[in-house]
């Protein structure tokens, strides 16, 4: 939505908030990195369950890859 198609081209400003045209790239990193923190830092019960089942389903997931 800062976008120069958004801001120039449907809006009609002289530029666009965000220098760049295409910013996939940036929002896609500031997403994984949001959703690395709250991965690592979530303390609830069930973060913990999930933590604890991942060795098994990872385990599992290579046994079916495997058995192909």
């Amino acid at each position: 939505m800062l976008t120069k198609k958004v801001w120039v081209d449907a809006l009609g400003h002289s530029q666009g908030l965000f220098p760049y045209e295409y910013p996939t790239l940036f929002s896609l990193g500031a997403a994984l990195v949001a959703a690395l923190i709250a991965s690592t830092t979530d303390k609830s019960e069930r973060g913990r369950r999930e933590s604890a089942a991942f060795e098994a389903q990872f385990l599992q997931s290579e046994r079916d890859l495997n058995s192909k």
